[in-house]
């Protein structure tokens, strides 16, 4: 593909996300005022509308359900389509994270809660998917962002560098990202495709690869020295209190 045509189904993405928004938010301010009821059928469609604002740039979404009544809690994970202009870094977009609690609407607590994470992506990044892999394979890549990103919030500890090289390594491709201590941010940068590396890429990435078919994990770690560290697998489910307590990589809003 080629990249002016990634580049405009990449802000094609955005504006029907932002459109869906708009339209949500028309039909919100109406009702503003009229003491609608939040029934379970509303509470369902507000979740839902939710999920579907979002679109291709869901990551992920669950909904768990009561036992003993009809409330639940809903939870996703999305990248932000309101980007964020850094001038050294160039546009970014959040990923973000979203829970609603139903059974707060009639206790009086606030229902919707909205979290912004460490992780952000470049739009080059966003980009080089469109044009370096299929459908079906981005796809799997919105699990591996995901996973990626909770594996940071949990494991990697940064070090006094200004800005630190992060290479994630699977059997297909290398998501490459940096940290940058100034902000205090991880950002995807982009993604190298395994059958199109360079002589140079077989050969810094050639150990990592080694050690990935020895590892049961789908991903391995390595960094610009070349160390390599143990791998890890993707995530299926998130749990709520991966996101809410953990204050410092994912910050309320």
């Amino acid at each position: 593909m080629h990249e002016s045509i990634a580049k405009a189904q990449v802000k094609g993405m955005f504006r029907v996300a932002n459109d869906i928004l708009d339209s949500y938010n028309t039909r919100a301010k109406k009702r503003n005022g009229q003491g609608v009821r939040f029934t379970r059928k509303r509470m369902t469609a507000y979740v839902s509308n939710i999920f579907e604002m979002y679109g291709d740039l869901l990551l992920y979404n669950k909904v768990e359900k009561r036992k003993s009544s009809w409330h639940f809690n809903s939870l996703n994970l999305s990248i932000n389509p309101d980007p964020e202009c850094f001038v050294e870094l160039g546009v970014l977009h959040c990923i973000i994270s979203e829970r609603v609690i139903s059974r707060y609407v009639r206790s009086g607590k606030v229902p919707y809660h909205h979290y912004s994470s460490k992780c952000y992506l470049h739009e080059h990044f966003l980009q080089r998917i469109f044009q370096r892999a299929s459908a079906l394979h981005q796809k799997s890549i919105k699990n591996e962002l995901v996973s990626i990103s909770l594996w940071l919030s949990q494991e990697y500890s940064p070090t006094t560098e200004p800005i630190q090289k992060l290479y994630f390594v699977s059997d297909k491709h290398v998501v490459v990202m940096t940290y940058h201590l100034d902000r205090e941010i991880y950002i995807f940068n982009t993604i190298l495709k395994k059958d199109m590396f360079t002589t140079k890429q077989e050969q810094k990435f050639s150990e990592a690869y080694s050690a990935l078919n020895e590892s049961e994990g789908e991903f391995i770690y390595r960094n610009e020295a070349g160390d390599v560290h143990l791998g890890f697998s993707s995530r299926d489910d998130v749990t709520h209190d991966e996101i809410v307590n953990n204050t410092t990589f994912f910050n309320p809003d």
